[in-house]
Order: structure tokens, then sequence, then C-alpha cells
């Protein structure tokens, strides 16, 4: 286990994961963050985008919402708005909320919050293309 970095992924939900990882790569507001064993410690603000990861020589990644990151002696702790692994989006579901926020986006009128209407939509393009990058990497469609 030597050489490994402690992630911890907490929404206000609970854990989306746990565990030993060789690797990391957060998205800050101010760009990608790679993270490697022995990384200095760093504390930094997340935007909406996909923190990727090695776990076992295997690429995983997780959507992630608005948070926090602190890396202090090869612990990472992500503290974030929502996430969801890759492997537990469901495909059809993050689709059906895309097109909801499409269609109430292109029908504005005084009972549609645009802002939470645009947000919704970015959440489900994020989920979207955790999904995508999963089957490109599973050799899928």
């Amino acid at each position: 286990m030597s050489d490994r970095i402690k992630l911890e992924v907490v929404t206000p939900e609970g854990q989306v994961f746990s565990g030993n990882v060789e690797s990391i790569v957060a998205p800050t507001v101010s760009g990608s963050v790679g993270i490697l064993y022995n990384h200095a410690p760093l504390m930094g603000a997340l935007k909406l985008g996909i923190l990727k990861y090695v776990c076992e020589g295997k690429k995983q990644k997780i959507a992630i919402g608005p948070g926090f990151i602190e890396v202090k002696s090869n612990h990472v702790m992500v503290l974030v708005k929502f996430g969801e692994q890759s492997q537990n989006i469901d495909k059809e579901r993050a689709l059906h909320a895309k097109e909801r926020a499409e269609t109430r986006l292109a029908n504005i009128n005084e009972t549609i919050d645009v802002v939470r209407a645009k947000a919704a939509l970015q959440r489900a393009l994020n989920r979207l293309s955790a999904v995508e990058e999963e089957n490109i990497l599973r050799g899928g469609s």
C-alpha cells in the first residue's frame, strides 16, 4: 500500500468514495490539478466537472459539483455539493434531465427560474460526460 494516496469524496448525503489511489486529477476553479504521492499541501475550490483517479491501475471517474479539496500528508479530502461515480450514473435519467432543462430554457417565461434551469443543464451534461468517458474506456458506445 506504499505510494498510495487516501482519497475521500464526501457530499451532504454521505460518502461517495473512500480508498487508496495512485493518482488524482481534480477540476479546480483555476484549472485541473494533478495529485501524486507526496504532493505538497493544498487547499482549493472545485468546480463542476469530472474528478479522475487511478485505483489498482484502473481509471475511474466521479461527476462532481462545486466544493473544496484539501491535500495533506497523502490524504485528499474532497467535499462537494454532489458526486456520482460514472459507473452508477443512469444515462437515460441524465438524458431526460438534460432534455427537461433544454426545454425550460427554450420556453422561458416568468415562471421559469433561468438560473436553476441552466444549473440543471450543466449538471446533466456533466453526468453525461462522465458516462460517455466511461463507455469510451470500456470500448462501448
